[in-house]
């Protein structure tokens, strides 16, 4: 990126985080923003995010505002990108958390027996939560990830945590099941 364009994405940054004037408020959680608009003050308006998680909201007007897609270097701020990208129409940054979760997948998933007890908890809760998506390119990422985990198999099958994920979800372990047996073929 040229130092021009670098220095007005960070211009951008600093006036989202202090707006020099600001006539819209966007709330979520316990977290407000102060926006600037092009309204004036007796038309200032308060926007209240009563479904989004006040981190992904964060995110998501940092993107508005400089049109990166912020670092996801953490899977959950990866999937709350996506997410919030599906909802609200911006596909940059619904592709931007896809990417990212597909690339923690590849990096984690393959290595699962390294894990400590907590990070196999966070990487089982996440199955969970893509198996529930319901969302454009879910497939396309659950494909990736059952990819992944029918790799592992032998390790997985092992471990009580994702024993319990299989017990516990029926559909999850159907899916589970067909990729070992896809991985099995070749």
């Amino acid at each position: 990126m040229a130092k021009e364009d670098r220095s007005l994405v960070e211009a951008q940054k600093r006036l989202l985080r202090k707006p020099v004037t600001s006539d819209i408020t966007i709330k979520s959680g316990d977290r407000t923003w102060k926006l600037e608009g092009s309204r004036s003050e007796a038309q200032s308006r308060v926007i209240t995010l009563h479904d989004d998680h006040p981190d992904a909201v964060d995110l998501m007007l940092l993107y508005l505002y400089t049109l990166e897609v912020p670092n996801l270097e953490r899977t959950g701020d990866a999937e709350k990108c996506m997410l919030l990208g599906d909802k609200y129409d911006l596909p940059a940054l619904h592709d931007g958390g896809r990417k990212a979760i597909e690339s923690s997948i590849q990096r984690n998933v393959p290595r699962w027996h390294a894990l400590t007890d907590l990070g196999k908890r966070q990487w089982v809760d996440f199955f969970e939560r893509v198996w529930s998506w319901q969302i454009k390119n879910a497939i396309g990422i659950r494909t990736l990830l059952f990819a992944y985990l029918a790799s592992v198999a032998d390790i997985l099958i092992e471990d009580t945590l994702f024993q319990d994920l299989l017990w516990e979800n029926r559909g999850f372990n159907l899916a589970f099941v067909k990729a070992v047996i896809k991985e099995a073929k070749g």
